[in-house]
């Protein structure tokens, strides 16, 4: 009676399909991950505005205009932030600088912490980036 070796290993056609969805999974997974990294890195921004709040309260925002930024005993850069300064066009707002230039290439572009007098309240509508990268407190008016 004649009898076959067994087959040891994968053939190639299970290599390639293997390999294939490899390829899709990693297609879909990229633009997902870039996405969440700009978050976090525009995450890191709104943090540092946020820690700007009190402080600009505890000092009085007085004469239409919040304290300047560096006179604050608080952390005014980091890892994606360049810095952190009075908005030279809008004494109510800070603006933080992002080092990122993905999430533009063409210009620089700006996380804003703007103190609403109406509303005694804060907003970042006033922001360049990209809403879709904005923490969802911005999204709404005022927090």
């Amino acid at each position: 009676m004649f009898m076959m070796k067994r087959q040891k290993g994968f053939t190639l056609i299970e290599l390639m399909i293997v390999t294939a969805i490899i390829s899709v999974l990693i297609a879909l997974a990229i633009p997902a991950y870039m996405g969440y990294m700009q978050r976090a890195k525009v995450a890191e921004a709104m943090g540092l505005l946020i820690g700007l709040k009190a402080p600009a309260e505890g000092w009085g925002i007085h004469a239409n205009q919040v304290p300047d930024a560096g006179s604050l005993d608080v952390k005014t850069a980091g890892k994606y932030t360049k810095n952190i300064e009075n908005d030279p066009d809008d004494n109510l707002c800070y603006r933080a600088t992002m080092y990122d230039t993905i999430i533009s290439a063409n210009e620089t572009k700006y996380v804003k912490l703007c103190y609403i007098p109406e509303k005694s309240a804060w907003s970042c509508e006033k922001s360049t980036v990209d809403k879709l990268y904005l923490p969802n407190a911005c999204t709404r008016d005022t927090f």
